[in-house]
């Protein structure tokens, strides 16, 4: 076993040859050397028993998930500057955490693996192999021995640990809500997951549904993660990124009235303008009013409900359709104005937004204008101001038409207006956030098992006979607007009514047979699945006294759209199929079955709660199933068809599992805890190392996960917090993201551009160094770069250079130097270590600004001295090489073996620069006449005023201004300027 990850990963003995090639740099010998010290230091793996808060720094990259394609130039900026970051420190005398794990319970990994055929987790280990055989080509000084994978079994145990812990405390919920959903992916998406309506993996739209998920309450500490903010050393565009992504928002909850029992709550930021609200809207899916609503009026209502449903949620608040919405013929009793306003419903009302209904001010909103102008819904202007925003809209000024409030200034009349409201008990002071309880999860195989079992749905009703057992599927679709459920009529003589039934076919899942027999018999293809149950066994007796087993899912779909498939046709009379009550169901069903599949699964599942339970923490993990072969995404997990996983045994009973996985945003919440205690069998990690290793010192990555993984590692370190797990609320002290790296024609690189710089292809015919040097030298750590050959090859020389000082031959020494006298060597060496004393300074204070770039100048400045003067000490050019290590550590280790130096650099202690050294012993001396300058003269630092008078006068082009004319008087000012007055 070697290599970066050399515990539990192995890299082949092949990867030394393959990245032996180093551009002349390094010798094979020395880059075995490197690797094997890697491996063998413990510089790179500390010892923290004994650490302290003061002596530790923890140093962190975001880990990746390990992709089929690999490692690309982007990864590699972001390893580098964690690494050098690392470094440095470990020469300030630090120990120095600097982990690298793998987020690989990923959807791509998942949808690659079925891409090439192969099992999901042994892609993940190939790719997994690959990314370290890249990363230990970049010369990491990542801990050999503290390493994991999020799939690892060991680590996920800690993540069901954390979901049991949440729930615990009732942080974790599920519940029956609308959510996005990736037609494609077939599985729940978070909002930070959706861009722009569409999935950020695979760009397809996403559609609304509303469907039973596990949530988990990130909303409990909104005001808590905007006040942290203002402890922690962040660029402040994150800073601000992350508060508009909380959202928070003062406002007022206003009560009108449909009726006398039926409140209709509206949330408003502008309840200034409340004598404006000429209607209210709400959401499609709200159902507050449904009771009241004309019978006649409520066909168009369900249909513009089934319309709504097929939009996503950027579309209904761009309007990007245009407006639309549809009258619900009920009025609403304005509690102020004590007038009737209609109701509306309308798409562009979300309904997972504050209470989803909204006040219709026209004369003060541009979309509620819009929106009126579209209906002929009549407006009231209450605020004397100017236009804004090139609508027939006001926004500020005072306030007119608004009874005793009149003549208030807005801002005014706010706060009145909510405290007469309170006064009154029809409103509210709120505080409303767009931030929301965030799904975790997901209908996808490759992820962590949820661990809990429902207790009110026992799977089991009987034994089976499993030479005679079959798969069949029972499907209940229920229209969810008019709450009436679908029927097939199989024997219409004797009344007789099922739901939809059938087999299951060779290679075909349970849902996807569902589909299959509700599309064929009934023609119905556009469906939202509400819930299930899995494997059902039964004993079924046929008239003639013969039986058989079946084994039975059954499926619960809410019709989504009413449209039939245009060439669907009854097959027979009995296949008709019919829509009946709720309340008639159970007469009207027939047979042990569906009646059994009716009590279970709606009423003891869709109409209350399920009874939901922990599996004991002493049983964890949960184990993710390794034989599961279809993983194809079908709308439900993949585990609800695995032939043990659905079930859960309590002492003779069995239960049903969760089948659905967590996001894998629960994965990567918390990883940076598991690092300081990674062997640790009993707990996430030590109490004494959660209280001296962090918050983590520095985190490393791009700023694209900005409102998705840095939200939640925030919410979950604070849930922890409260519970007093850790004793600091923020996980990260200070953020950096890097730049972009570009490709070299400025856009970002895509194979399809064809524009991908590979890195190992660097390395192989640069050096690593020579990549690690160039993406820091490239421009400032923060900024876009675009690659450039030319420079890359400048990185390449400079360092060529520092290879060519000291070699196995000995050090460089140029005919000049050689030629010089004692004296003049002494005095070239008196230069150089002046100098490296200036860089020391320099390279310290940049090192500490993460002002790399600027770094390697100084570095080249140093190196160009030496050249300049012809040779170099022995104790220099270590000190040299302890300066370039934390850029070009592959080099720096060779060079300072090869002096005789039996510890790694990294073991070393950071040269200091003197402060005499720093002065420098001359000056330049400006000399002027009469107050013209007429040339400099250099002399020694400090020199007296007669000595540099008798300097400046004898330079040339100061004598021939004298001639003929006596000093008068001499202006003195000591190393900077000789004034000689004349006459």
């Amino acid at each position: 076993m070697c290599g970066v990850y050399g515990r539990r990963y192995q890299i082949p003995d092949n990867i030394f040859l393959r990245l032996a090639s180093m551009g002349g740099l390094v010798t094979l010998a020395g880059r075995f050397m490197f690797l094997v010290l890697c491996v063998m230091s413990s510089i790179y793996h500390p010892d923290l028993s004994h650490v302290s808060h003061d002596d530790k720094y923890y140093s962190l990259t975001m880990f990746p998930y390990p992709s089929g394609y690999g490692l690309h130039v982007g990864h590699a900026s972001c390893f580098v500057i964690n690494d050098v970051n690392a470094r440095y420190h470990m020469l300030q005398g630090k120990k120095v955490l600097n982990p690298m794990g793998f987020d690989s319970f990923w959807l791509p990994t998942e949808n690659y693996a079925m891409k090439v055929g192969k099992p999901a987790h042994e892609v993940t280990s190939d790719n997994i192999l690959n990314f370290q055989k890249q990363i230990a080509a970049l010369d990491m000084s990542f801990d050999p021995e503290r390493t994991f994978a999020t799939s690892d079994p060991s680590y996920y145990k800690r993540t069901q640990w954390l979901f049991q812990q949440l729930y615990k405390e009732d942080m974790v919920y599920r519940a029956e809500q609308f959510v996005n959903r990736c037609p494609s992916c077939q599985t729940v998406l978070a909002n930070d997951q959706v861009i722009d309506g569409a999935c950020e993996r695979c760009k397809s739209e996403i559609i609304q549904k509303k469907m039973p998920q596990w949530f988990v309450k990130t909303t409990v500490y909104a005001d808590e993660l905007i006040a942290g903010l203002d402890d922690v050393d962040w660029p402040e565009r994150t800073k601000i990124v992350q508060r508009n992504r909380i959202g928070r928002s003062e406002g007022t909850q206003i009560d009108f009235y449909a009726d006398e029992e039926t409140p209709i709550t509206v949330f408003t930021t502008r309840i200034d303008t409340v004598y404006g609200v000429t209607a209210l809207v709400l959401a499609p899916e709200n159902t507050v009013i449904d009771h009241l609503i004309p019978g006649d009026a409520m066909d168009a209502i369900v249909d513009y409900r089934r319309e709504t449903l097929a939009k996503t949620a950027v579309v209904r608040q761009q309007g990007q359709d245009g407006k639309s919405g549809v009258f619900s013929w009920v009025t609403a009793f304005h509690p102020l104005t004590h007038k009737h306003i209609p109701i509306w419903f309308a798409d562009y009302v979300l309904p997972d937004y504050a209470t989803g209904s909204v006040m219709l001010v026209p004369a003060h909103d541009a979309r509620d204008w819009d929106f009126a102008q579209a209906m002929g819904i009549p407006y009231i202007t209450v605020l004397d101001g100017e236009i804004a925003d090139g609508h027939k809209v006001v926004r500020d000024g005072t306030l007119i038409n608004s009874a005793q409030f009149t003549d208030m200034h807005y801002l005014e009349a706010k706060e009145t207006i909510t405290e007469y409201l309170a006064e009154h008990d029809i409103g509210r002071r709120v505080v409303n956030y767009k931030l929301r309880d965030r799904s975790i999860s997901r209908q996808r195989y490759r992820g962590c098992p949820i661990p809990v079992y429902y207790d009110d749905v026992p799977v089991m009703l009987g034994d089976a006979n499993d030479a005679d057992t079959q798969d069949a599927i029972v499907a209940i679709v229920r229209d969810p607007v008019n709450n009436v459920y679908l029927t097939t009529n199989w024997s219409p003589s004797k009344g007789s009514k099922l739901f939809v039934y059938g087999d299951k076919r060779e290679g075909e899942t349970f849902f996807e047979a569902a589909k299959r027999h509700i599309r064929l018999d009934t023609g119905y293809g556009e469906l939202n699945l509400v819930d299930w149950v899995n494997h059902v066994t039964f004993n079924y007796t046929w008239p003639d006294g013969s039986g058989r087993s079946l084994r039975v899912c059954a499926f619960l779909f809410d019709l989504a759209s009413d449209h039939q498939s245009v060439d669907w046709k009854p097959k027979a009379d009995r296949f008709v199929p019919e829509w009946i009550e709720a309340g008639d169901v159970t007469e009207t069903i027939t047979g042990d079955l569906h009646t059994y599949v009716y009590e279970v699964l709606v009423t003891g599942v869709i109409h209350r709660d399920r009874t939901t339970h922990l599996i004991p923490e002493e049983q964890l993990p949960v184990l993710l199933p390794l034989d599961v072969e279809n993983y194809k995404p079908a709308g439900v997990s993949p585990l609800a068809d695995h032939p043990h996983f659905p079930y859960y045994q309590v002492g003779d009973m069995l239960y049903m599992r969760e089948c659905d996985t967590l996001d894998t945003f629960v994965d990567s919440s918390f990883y940076f805890l598991r690092y300081p205690d990674v062997d640790n069998t009993e707990d996430l990690c030590s109490r004494r190392l959660r209280e001296v290793m962090f918050p983590v010192d520095m985190y490393v990555w791009g700023a694209e996960h900005t409102v998705g993984h840095l939200l939640y590692a925030r919410f979950v370190m604070r849930f922890l917090y409260h519970t007093w797990y850790v004793s600091t609320p923020e996980p990260f002290q200070t953020l950096v993201h890097q730049g972009m790296v570009l490709g070299p024609d400025g856009r970002k690189m895509s194979k399809r551009r064809g524009n991908v710089i590979d890195p190992l292809d660097i390395i192989q015919e640069y050096s690593s160094d020579t990549l690690r040097a160039y993406l820091l030298f490239m421009g400032p750590v923060e900024q876009d770069k675009v690659w450039d050959d030319n420079t890359l090859q400048g990185v390449w020389r400079f360092l060529s250079r520092v290879d060519a000082i000291w070699t196995a031959d000995g050090v460089m020494m140029s005919d000049a130097f050689a030629a010089l006298s004692p004296e003049e060597q002494d005095a070239g060496l008196k230069q150089i270590e002046k100098t490296l004393h200036q860089t020391i300074k320099g390279v310290s204070t940049d090192m500490e600004a993460m002002k790399y770039n600027t770094v390697i100048s100084k570095l080249m400045i140093m190196v160009n001295t030496i050249y300049e003067v012809g040779t170099v000490k022995k104790d220099q050019y270590l000190r040299l090489m302890q300066l370039l290590a934390p850029v070009a550590p592959t080099i720096a280790e060779q060079k300072r073996r090869g002096l005789g130096q039996d510890d790694s650099v990294f073991g070393s202690v950071r040269p200091e620069y003197a402060g005499h050294m720093l002065v420098e012993d001359e000056a330049t001396i400006a000399i002027q006449i009469n107050g013209k300058m007429r040339g400099t003269v250099v002399v020694d630092r400090d020199a007296g005023e007669d000595s540099v008078v008798e300097q400046a006068i004898a330079v040339d082009s100061v004598t021939k201004h004298l001639e003929g004319k006596d000093i008068q008087k001499v202006i003195f000012v000591p190393n900077k300027i000789v004034n000689l007055i004349v006459a």
